[in-house]
């Protein structure tokens, strides 16, 4: 006996029609952290708690206030603020924030120099400079290389690094070989901030070789010859004995040196920064403004040039090795005796304050360490010249370039 299916199933098979259901496609689920936690949130578009194969989704950071966004990680990379993903596993994203590298003051007018630097010699040291700032937010930096103007030859160096939480110091490197003496000038732009910092570049200077020589009179120590002077003078107009033409209270800075270069920029510190002779517009103004008349007492004075253990002789040291107190007010000794005396002065010439010219070595005077009480920038002077033997420990603008005899302390 035949049996025979039933019309609607029969029917259907027919048509080529199955019964069977399409199986439905996969989900996946998003993991996402965030590094650190405080630094902000991500927002997720399209928002779901499970994707479906093949599904894209845009992951868009947004950092808290103070914080910049960093990079992707894990199943993300790159640092683009919008990033898309195509679900086909199971993801696990990491975004990472990080503070601000911004600052709200760099202080390079309180900025620290270390270590010295000489006109065309490599710096072979520790020469660096140190700018302290504020405001900082935590950030990292990637640190800066700067080139100097100015002086050129030189680097500042910062590596990277990251800022303090509010108060901190950033230590620039200095490397390279200066090509003159002067200023070297650096532009710093770092956390947002911009300044200019400066390091002084000293000229090539002689060691003066420390001969002492013993006074008859006094009994009282001083150096054999001039600061700067490679000998002691074989004759009143000895070049090689000449030594430097110091301005009073400034230390060996370079603007001592015969050829150095001028400015008009008078210095409100006790070290200008520069190795330029400082030329004034006034016979009572000095080369630093304010005046410090403090500047040259004793062996631990604040710019004492001398040796260690030797000082600028004070005006009655001088007076008690040569003339005494003088009741005329002159001191009665000429470029021939001053030769002819046990410290072989040479006539050595002065740099005039007002244009920096060296005059003739025809007249000579040596500084001492004592100042004037009023007003004035002048200190006193042992002068004498070719032409007379009467002239008075004179007071003489600090602007002026006189030779330094040393004696010890």
């Amino acid at each position: 006996m035949k049996k025979f299916l039933p019309f609607s199933f029969a029917f259907l098979i027919l048509l080529g029609i199955s019964c069977s259901t399409e199986e439905p496609k996969p989900t996946y689920n998003l993991s996402l952290s965030i590094t650190p936690a405080e630094g902000g949130k991500v927002t997720v578009s399209p928002q779901s708690p499970k994707y479906q194969e093949g599904e894209v989704i845009t992951l868009t950071p947004e950092p808290n206030e103070n914080w910049v966004f960093d990079s992707w990680g894990i199943d993300l990379s790159g640092i683009e603020k919008s990033k898309t993903l195509i679900m086909n596993s199971d993801k696990n994203v990491e975004a990472k924030f990080k503070r601000k590298a911004t600052l709200t003051s760099l202080n390079c007018n309180s900025a620290t120099n270390i270590g010295t630097i000489t006109s065309g010699v490599s710096i072979q040291g520790d020469v660096k400079i140190v700018i302290p700032y504020s405001g900082a937010l935590g950030g990292t930096h990637n640190g800066q290389s700067v080139t100097s103007t100015g002086v050129t030859g030189l680097t500042a160096t910062l590596p990277a690094g990251t800022f303090a939480i509010g108060s901190g110091n950033l230590t620039y490197f200095i490397t390279g070989t200066p090509s003159t003496a002067g200023t070297a000038s650096f532009a710093i732009n770092i956390g947002e901030q911009n300044c200019v910092i400066t390091i002084l570049v000293s000229a090539v200077q002689v060691v003066t070789l420390i001969v002492e020589v013993k006074s008859p009179k006094t009994g009282r120590i001083w150096m054999d010859r001039n600061l700067g002077a490679s000998r002691a003078a074989t004759n009143r107009y000895d070049e090689a004995s000449f030594g430097d033409l110091y301005q009073w209270g400034r230390g060996a800075d370079g603007h001592q040196l015969r050829n150095s270069t001028t400015t008009t920029i008078a210095s409100n510190q006790d070290q200008p920064g520069n190795s330029s002779f400082i030329i004034s517009t006034s016979s009572s103004i000095g080369w630093r403004v304010p005046r410090n008349n403090n500047l040259w007492q004793g062996a631990n004075g604040i710019n004492n040039p001398c040796p260690a253990g030797f000082r600028i002789p004070t005006e009655q040291e001088w007076q008690e090795e040569f003339w005494g107190q003088s009741t005329t007010g002159c001191i009665n000794m000429g470029s021939v005796t001053a030769f002819q005396s046990f410290l072989k002065l040479p006539t050595a010439g002065s740099r005039n304050w007002s244009n920096g010219v060296v005059g003739s070595p025809e007249d000579g005077g040596y500084w001492t360490s004592e100042s004037s009480m009023t007003g004035n920038h002048s200190s006193r002077v042992v002068r004498f010249s070719s032409f007379s033997i009467c002239h008075p420990f004179s007071f003489i603008n600090q602007a002026n370039g006189y030779c330094v005899r040393c004696i010890k302390n």
